[in-house]
């Protein structure tokens, strides 16, 4: 393990080395191949870790609403006029619309095409209040 003892003014002196970190595509990628062995060769511990992602994905959500709030709120007072306003807001209705439209077809599509529900009986499938 080599330190580096450069003493140009562009580069600091480091006293311990540098730790190699891979980029995050690599990370997710890693994350990916891992949780499919795991799903495949241990099915009863990919079990038990669900509530580790569960939990995760609950601390994700109560983060992003308090962060998108305020985020919205300082955009729309910082814009100079009531027009400039509705126009942002009348892009991003088009924009929510447009996206959600094309998510929806693909996924109609998706679901036709790999047959979803095929073979699936369901003439004894009532509602128990009735």
């Amino acid at each position: 393990m080599a330190v580096s003892t450069s003493t140009t003014a562009d580069e600091p002196v480091r006293s311990t080395p540098r730790r190699y970190i891979p980029h995050l595509w690599v990370q997710v990628v890693a994350g990916i191949i891992i949780g499919l062995i795991l799903g495949f060769a241990a099915p009863t511990l990919s079990e038990n870790l669900k509530v580790i992602g569960t939990a995760f994905i609950r601390l994700v959500e109560m983060v992003i609403i308090p962060l998108l709030f305020p985020l919205i709120v300082v955009s729309i007072a910082q814009t100079g006029s009531a027009r400039s306003t509705s126009r942002l807001a009348a892009k991003s209705i088009v924009y929510f619309e447009v996206v959600t439209t094309v998510i929806l077809a693909v996924t109609i599509l998706l679901a036709l095409g790999v047959g979803l529900g095929h073979g699936v009986d369901l003439h004894d499938a009532r509602p128990k209040f009735l």
